[in-house]
């Protein structure tokens, strides 16, 4: 098999993901634009009788939730067929979501956008369209500064390289 493009991917908190060419795709924040709606329907429902008929109807509550969710599945399957359309391998970093997450000021943003989903999916997807998905371990070096001309550079950019280049590195 002739390889003609590779990616790497940085998974991050503030975009969803950043590739090695400095492509970022944005964190919808999809919970975000639908809390205050969420919040209003739990309250309703919070004011009817326990036991009621009403009570035992709170459709509008669940149709909310399953359009967070389409909304979700429908952005990351737009993203995957961006990127495996586009690249025949793929190298992406494998993080522990359940360590990520241990950290309260992160949860919701980490949960929004279902990273271990993205995760899945990304190797999935590859599969399934005869690509290669490759996973490393997370890099430690995320800012580089360059020490001769004192360029900063992008960390998220830079780390999405550096995972690309890792793979290269290994396979050679």
């Amino acid at each position: 098999m002739k390889i003609e493009k590779q990616i790497g991917l940085d998974l991050d908190i503030k975009d969803l993901c950043i590739t090695s060419n400095a492509k970022k795709y944005e964190n919808p924040k999809i919970v975000g634009n639908y809390e205050k709606k969420l919040a209003k329907l739990k309250r309703q429902l919070s004011h009817k009788e326990k036991g009621s008929s009403s009570y035992f109807k709170p459709e509008k509550i669940a149709l909310c939730y399953e359009r967070i969710v389409n909304i979700r599945r429908d952005y990351l399957r737009d993203i995957f067929y961006e990127i495996i359309s586009e690249n025949q391998v793929i190298v992406g970093e494998n993080l522990q979501i359940k360590n990520m997450i241990k950290n309260y000021h992160m949860t919701k943003t980490i949960l929004d956008v279902s990273r271990n989903e993205f995760q899945r999916q990304l190797e999935y997807k590859a599969l399934w369209n005869k690509r290669e998905y490759v996973e490393v371990k997370k890099l430690s070096i995320r800012k580089w500064i360059c020490s001769v001309y004192g360029a900063e550079h992008d960390r998220d950019v830079n780390a999405a390289k550096n995972i690309f280049m890792e793979e290269l590195r290994q396979t050679v």
